[in-house]
């Protein structure tokens, strides 16, 4: 499949595993059309944005699938578990793809937290606290939406 061009890209999420990633990206579905989507997983561990370098390294390619958009929107709950490929003879995990329909509501809120008194987590410091917002969905699950940034070195 040749002519597929870059639509995105998530956030980094560090060692780990199994990264629950926060960036949405905004498609128009149409019901008629078929919209094909790949996805590619890689390892970054240099600062580069240019992704032919970390293409070209075997080691940080984990993976890809390929699918419709009419295949995620159509699953169950719109929610597409698929093994990735694009190793031959090595088993690269899974990912899951879901899909939310977007209303025309344009109201928003403007919300400020704050913690006091946090547990002490680090051994030799103080903790370096951050929030995660998730939203429920209809099925009973929930998503992540939102990371706040770390704050260094705080128990407020």
């Amino acid at each position: 499949m040749e002519g597929w061009g870059e639509f995105g890209r998530t956030e980094v999420i560090d060692n780990t595993l199994n990264p629950d990633f926060v960036r949405k990206y905004i498609l128009d579905y149409f019901f008629e059309e078929k919209q094909n989507l790949r996805f590619d997983v890689y390892d970054i561990d240099s600062k580069s944005p240019d992704l032919a370098k970390h293409a070209t390294d075997l080691n940080d390619f984990l993976g890809q699938v390929y699918c419709t958009l009419g295949e995620i929107v159509g699953s169950p709950a719109s929610r597409l578990e698929k093994p990735l490929g694009g190793i031959p003879g090595k088993k690269c995990g899974t990912i899951i793809l879901s899909a939310e329909e977007l209303g025309n509501c344009r109201d928003y809120a403007t919300m400020q937290f704050c913690a006091n008194k946090l547990d002490k987590k680090d051994f030799f410091g103080k903790s370096d606290p951050f929030m995660v917002f998730y939203r429920s969905n209809e099925d009973g699950t929930f998503t992540i939406c939102h990371k706040t940034e770390v704050v260094k070195n705080t128990l407020n």
